[in-house]
């Protein structure tokens, strides 16, 4: 299994691969996951015509996957200015925690931007945080 300190790649820059593969889309989700013992980041996006979800090598930033569907419509985007918050607000969970991480996800809910962060705990339990990315909030733990 790759450590999640040892990524390369940051949120911003999953983001911007996927830009560069498709540049007139929306993003509405990025997503750090574990799959197969190795992280990887998932993010997706849409046109008028088309949804679109690319799987990006967080090492090395190539594409792995690509898949595309008929769009549903989104009304804001996941932008830079919150991919470039998503490490600081991890490392608040897992300092909370003292976990390691599992996976996050960036989604739009209600128009706001929310950041899930799964985390395993020394103990063997798990814990989940929920935050607004905007203000940094911790919206719910389990």
């Amino acid at each position: 299994m790759n450590a999640y300190k040892d990524i390369n790649l940051t949120p911003s820059e999953a983001l911007q691969v996927f830009k560069d593969q498709y540049p007139e889309t929306t993003v509405k989700e990025v997503e750090l996951e574990l799959k197969a013992q190795a992280y990887v980041y998932k993010v997706e996006g849409y046109d008028d015509e088309k949804e679109y979800k690319i799987y990006i090598d967080p090492n090395s930033g190539e594409i792995q996957e690509t898949k595309e569907k008929r769009a549903k419509r989104v009304e804001k985007e996941i932008t830079q200015e919150h991919t470039d918050k998503i490490q600081t607000i991890v490392d608040k969970a897992l300092k909370d925690g003292n976990g390691t991480l599992y996976e996050w996800s960036l989604e739009l809910e209600d128009g706001r931007a929310e950041l899930t962060v799964k985390t395993d705990l020394e103990n063997g339990q798990h814990a989940n945080y929920k935050y607004d990315l905007d203000t940094g909030e911790l919206l719910k733990k389990k």
